[in-house]
């Protein structure tokens, strides 16, 4: 009996060891895909700790009625005959333009212009202030040279002119930009005021969908960068041609959009004249969101290109008074570090981009939003932190390395789109604000989007090959609200859009942040497809601050002088010290760098005003160093003391009646 029983065990044993044996590759592979699930897991926040952040901000929300559905209804086809059964598809890609800004001069950003490709409409919208209640107007369209349509996509405001008024620039699809030169005397706002003027003479057909402004030559006036998408002169919209309308050569590396463009200024002052730097860049890429920004401390902004379909570049900026010149940046991969996630070299779909310097260590650091979503690509974002090694930039390397994990920035529920880091609540944190949403619509059309993938580069930038999207198809299911990711006492971000009820009527795409009436709290305006856009007042309880307007003075007799006067104090004719830069050494050691923003990102713009929270323990000023560029493009560098507050930076002029 022990050796039948002896012999079963052994035969048992047998039996289970040829089992594992047999099936030891499976149970290793089901285990590895076990523990990758769990690590790569969304962190869940308890409902409790979300609702308690969540109660630390307070946002009033109102439209500003800015789309109608009579308006989209009453408008053209917005493609051509050939892309017609992609149009809610493609038109996903259409920013909504969102900018905030003082046309009027009183020194408060309390107007807005917001810009709708679906109805074909631009407004500028004058905000309610202790003078004045809210109301708007529409600027009229340039006209069409060839009878073709275009469709307005953002606006960036600047003084072209250089008379010491805000213009507007507004970009298009299917035309190249042009300029609202504002005309305007005192407070007085009207269609009749703004002067339209093409900066491209005869006019081209482009495709933007964005554009930015700073010195990229270093010769002291500011010139223009423009992300273009579509090829230049494509037969994209309601010409009724067919023409030669393809789609991007895969949803990899495709090198058969657009070629980006470089627009010095030139001409004498006044002029609001540009000169294209014929190639300046030469990749035809797919560019959705653009930035210029100084990572070097040279005061030569640095060109960052957020691409689809195709890897982002940023170039190192070497150039001469009236010559650029660049040097694209490309860090090498190591062992542990995912290709998307080496710096230069991604393969994701950019969306927008975001500068702010979040570990406080003195280096701006950024952030990229991709198209991904839970629900769709698992493609993360970006936050690329700066360990402020800048010999790197000589060896056209770059000190970034993606933290977006480690920080809880690189996963979405919903397609983001523009992105701003933003102090909100002034407590020394930056929060993170993303515009969420691509077709909204109740159809699931997620298989066929993925078909889409597998199908030959060759023949995917045929439309024919194409599935039909309509109104009711959607790639993410449900209504997500924009993402407003808030940092926890560990460093660590969550997610509380959902609980301050940020959901808007429709897809959201541009984002444009300012302090509206000048209390100190940034609001921000965000701004729909075919949906109304919302202006949101913040009401947060929120602790102190430094504000810091910059007015760079005309003519300046003193270039070298900085004077700090009452923002709201009148001044000589000048304009925002754009791409200057500034750091603020705060009493607990921190360093906190920003820079005067020329219009980075996708649909929205930043307002170019600097703000630092501080928290409620820094109760005095706080000292701070300026550098920038004056009008002859000579680098300046001043420590100022600043006060508690809103204040201007009065560069070159000694006094407001200085002229």
């Amino acid at each position: 009996m022990d050796d039948v029983d002896s012999d079963r065990r052994l035969e048992w044993g047998t039996n289970v060891a040829k089992y594992f044996t047999t099936h030891l590759p499976k149970i290793v592979a089901v285990t590895l895909v076990m523990f990758t699930g769990w690590m790569a897991r969304i962190p869940q926040t308890p409902t409790d700790e979300s609702r308690a952040l969540a109660e630390r901000f307070q946002f009033s929300g109102s439209s500003l009625n800015d789309v109608q559905a009579d308006d989209i209804a009453a408008a053209a086809p917005l493609l051509a005959p050939r892309l017609q059964h992609l149009t809610h598809y493609l038109t996903a890609f259409l920013p909504t333009g969102a900018t905030l800004g003082d046309l009027d001069g009183n020194g408060f950003p309390d107007e807005a212009c917001t810009t709708d490709g679906f109805s074909g409409k631009v407004w500028i919208h004058l905000l309610e202030n202790k003078d004045r209640e809210r109301s708007r107007f529409e600027l009229r369209q340039p006209s069409s040279q060839d009878g073709e349509n275009f469709l307005p996509t953002g606006s960036l405001a600047g003084d072209y002119d250089e008379d010491g008024r805000t213009d507007l620039l507004v970009y298009f699809w299917g035309r190249s930009p042009t300029i609202f030169l504002n005309r305007s005397q005192g407070a007085t706002l009207s269609p009749a005021a703004f002067e339209q003027v093409d900066i491209v003479s005869p006019p081209e057909r482009w495709y933007t969908q964005s554009m930015t402004t700073g010195d990229v030559d270093g010769d002291g006036r500011l010139d223009l960068v423009v992300a273009n998408y579509f090829p230049d002169g494509a037969k994209i919209l309601s010409d009724q041609s067919e023409g030669d309308t393809r789609m991007n050569k895969g949803f990899g590396s495709a090198f058969n959009g657009a070629v980006n463009r470089l627009l010095l200024a030139s001409g004498p002052s006044g002029s609001a004249q540009f000169r294209e730097q014929e190639g300046a860049f030469t990749y035809q890429q797919w560019t959705i969101a653009i930035a210029v920004v100084d990572l070097d401390g040279d005061l030569l902004p640095e060109v960052f290109m957020l691409n689809d379909h195709g890897r982002d570049r940023v170039y190192h900026n070497r150039s001469m008074p009236g010559r650029a010149e660049f040097v694209e940046l490309v860090n090498t991969r190591d062992l542990t570090t995912p290709k998307s996630s080496t710096f230069g070299q991604d393969d994701y779909h950019a969306m927008g981009v975001d500068f702010g310097d979040i570990d406080r260590d003195g280096d701006l650091d950024w952030a990229v939003s991709n198209f991904g979503a839970d629900e769709l690509f698992h493609q993360s974002h970006f936050v690329w932190m700066n360990s402020g090694d800048r010999s790197l930039y000589a060896q056209a390397r770059a000190p970034f390395t993606d933290q977006s994990e480690r920080l809880g920035l690189s996963r979405t529920s919903g397609v983001p789109w523009d992105i701003r880091m933003v102090d909100f609540d002034n407590d020394g944190s930056l929060e993170v604000f993303r515009s969420i949403g691509f077709m909204r619509g109740r159809v699931n059309r997620m298989p066929e989007f993925l078909e889409m993938g597998l199908v030959n580069d060759l023949v995917f930038q045929f439309p024919e090959a194409w599935h039909k999207y309509g109104p009711d198809d959607s790639l993410v299911s449900g209504v997500k609200a924009n993402t407003f990711c808030v940092a926890r006492a560990d460093g660590r971000y969550i997610d509380i859009g959902e609980d301050l009820g940020l959901i808007e009527p429709g897809p959201s795409r541009g984002v444009a942040t300012g302090d509206v009436n000048g209390d100190g709290r940034i609001d921000f305006l965000v701004t729909n497809q075919r949906a109304p856009s919302t202006l949101y007042i913040n009401q947060s309880n929120v602790g102190n601050f430094v504000g810091v307007e910059t007015h760079l003075v005309y003519g300046a007799a003193n270039p070298s002088s900085v004077t700090c006067v009452a923002r709201d104090q009148p001044k000589p004719p000048g304009r925002p010290a754009t791409g200057a830069s500034m750091k603020f050494f705060l009493t607990n050691g921190d360093v906190v760098a920003s820079h005067v923003d020329g219009g980075s990102g996708f649909g929205g713009k930043r307002h170019h005003a600097i703000h630092v929270g501080l928290g409620t323990e820094v109760t005095d000023g706080v000292d701070a160093e300026i550098s920038w560029r004056d009008m002859r493009g000579k680098v300046h560098t001043q420590e100022v003391r600043l006060n508690l507050g809103w204040q201007t930076l009065l560069i070159g002029g000694d006094s407001p009646s200085d002229s």
